[in-house]
């Protein structure tokens, strides 16, 4: 298969799109690329969407700032008009042209020279349209119109069964991002756009159209390989196909030959003595690099090469996995809004005092959540992230903000995310535990102290060692429940420091406290400057 990318430089115009006639059943004209003007046209990219177009053309704000997201609602009936030149390729005798665009977002029509290649009204899938016939030698023209999604919803009249969100009712009818509609911490963006790659595709009278490779069964003695597979071939008769795979990693390798009686069908490879692949911290992310050999009578027609781990993945029970021994999930605090005044009790009446009490509420939360996590193994494997940066100017659980700037959230995470960590557990009977977790697959040793951020007083100190990926405890520091206090905690693993802290106490805690304690949790290894956070 040979390839020709569109991606690059486009034009774009856009006009407010005359809406359908719900109710007399007439279809609207067709519209058609020749009674386009041109006149004015942005330049726009492929990949990308309207807005990012009309934002680099100076038709729109930053969006970010204010509430200048408003300012979109208008184009929300807007029909827009894309198109490029392109020089087609030569296409053989035999040989089939695809024009692939892998996103369409949503209502699209396609021409290719003023021909109709075909339309769209998913932009969640890709679309293909078969296109030899419409390509002229040398120059050509392609054009998509993108209608208005919210004038295609109109023509859904939902059932009494249906509902969505307040904003977001075209949605129910529309194969768009859900979230463009806007939710509880995301604007509403309807948006628009060719917002993935496109390409035209050459391919052979006969070929392999896709190959699914799968682990049947692994061990460190053999695994089999299974593979879904399909081909297409102008062949009269299905006689005589094969499917040659080899592949190799390392020092492993493997070869194994099988009928292929039918276009479509499933095999089995085996791979003696495999390099298995394995997540990060747990061996080495093996893959093998897999050639498919197309044969008939013999003959090369057709290979494909591509890279494949092997692994399965199973869910052992013991005496803390049973699903009857499973447990309340408790939260430290509130999320979201409730968040500073869980933490401080009150919220500051003054932006920069507010940022910066979210900005140590969601930190010390998510942070929280990494450790009880770490602390409960083998209960406890594992912590799926949400947000990693805001998807626009808000206080949110994100550790990075629009700008990449990085938030109190990721200071304190990089610490408690180190495949050697210390941490204090939450207490009980008037005790903390101190607990090494070691999540590497190398057993850990090195020194460690404990103390007091206030009074300096040293609370704990001395040597540890931790087996591969198992915790240790390393002792117990007795307190009062009622003490509001910071631990800051330093230890050194193979010649490098690192550090953590503690928040012991029961909410409220006061803000200016933290803010002063904020200056020696920033002064631990892997620090930041504490008077950048929330600026």
């Amino acid at each position: 298969m040979q390839t020709l990318s569109l991606d690059g430089n486009w034009e774009l115009v856009h006009f407010q799109e005359t809406p359908p006639d719900c109710r007399s059943g007439v279809p609207p004209l067709q519209p058609r690329p020749e009674g386009v003007s041109w006149e004015g046209a942005v330049a726009a990219r492929v990949p990308g969407n309207v807005e990012l177009d009309l934002r680099r053309a100076g038709a729109l704000p930053d969006l970010y700032h204010g509430d200048n997201v408003h300012l979109l609602r208008p184009f929300e009936f807007h029909e827009w008009w894309y198109r490029r030149p392109f020089e087609a390729p030569r296409v053989a005798p035999g040989q089939r042209v695809d024009l692939v665009f892998e996103g369409l977002d949503c209502f699209a029509q396609v021409w290719v020279n003023g021909e109709a290649a075909g339309d769209a009204d998913n932009m969640l899938v890709g679309h293909r349209f078969d296109v030899p016939s419409l390509l002229a030698s040398g120059q050509n023209e392609l054009v998509v119109r993108l209608g208005s999604a919210v004038n295609a919803a109109r023509k859904h009249q939902p059932d009494p069964c249906e509902g969505h969100l307040p904003t977001n009712w075209e949605f129910l009818c529309v194969r768009k991002a859900a979230h463009m509609g806007g939710w509880d911490i995301a604007p509403r963006i309807v948006s628009a756009g060719i917002w993935r790659s496109v390409r035209l595709e050459i391919h052979e009278p006969t070929e392999i159209v896709d190959l699914y490779y799968y682990t049947q069964q692994a061990d460190a003695t053999h695994a089999t390989l299974g593979v879904h597979y399909h081909f297409v071939t102008d062949a009269p008769v299905l006689d005589g196909f094969a499917l040659r795979f080899t592949g190799q990693c390392g020092d492993s390798q493997f070869a194994t030959e099988v009928p292929a009686r039918f276009v479509s069908g499933q095999c089995s490879v085996g791979v003696p003595n495999p390099r298995l692949w394995w997540p990060k911290g747990y061996g080495e992310p093996n893959l093998y690099e897999v050639t498919c050999e197309l044969r008939h009578d013999g003959e090369v027609v057709h290979s494909r090469t591509d890279r494949v781990g092997l692994r399965d993945l199973k869910l052992r029970r013991t005496e803390i996995t049973t699903q009857e021994a499973g447990g309340p999930y408790q939260y430290r605090v509130k999320l979201m809004a409730d968040q500073i005044y869980e933490l401080f009790g009150v919220a500051p009446d003054n932006l920069a005092d507010f940022a910066l009490a979210s900005q140590i509420s969601q930190a010390e939360a998510k942070k929280f959540f990494v450790e009880i996590t770490r602390l409960r193994k083998w209960r406890r494997t594992g912590v799926l992230w949400w947000n990693v940066l805001d998807c626009w100017p808000q206080f949110s659980e994100a550790i990075v903000d629009y700008y990449y700037g990085k938030k109190l959230a990721y200071h304190y995470l990089r610490r408690v995310q180190q495949p050697v960590c210390l941490m204090i557990d939450e207490p009980e009977s008037w005790h903390c535990r101190v607990v090494a977790g070691n999540d590497s697959r190398q057993p850990a040793e090195g020194r460690f102290r404990i103390w007091d951020a206030d009074s300096g007083e040293t609370l704990l100190e001395g040597e540890f060692r931790t087996q591969a990926n198992e915790n240790q405890e390393l002792g117990r520091l007795r307190l009062s429940h009622g003490d509001q206090r910071l631990f800051l905690l330093e230890w050194e693993v193979a010649g490098r420091t690192f550090g953590n802290h503690y928040l012991l106490g029961t909410p409220p805690v006061s803000l200016a406290r933290y803010r002063a304690w904020l200056e020696a949790i920033a002064s631990l290894p892997d620090g930041f400057e504490a008077a950048s956070i929330a600026k």
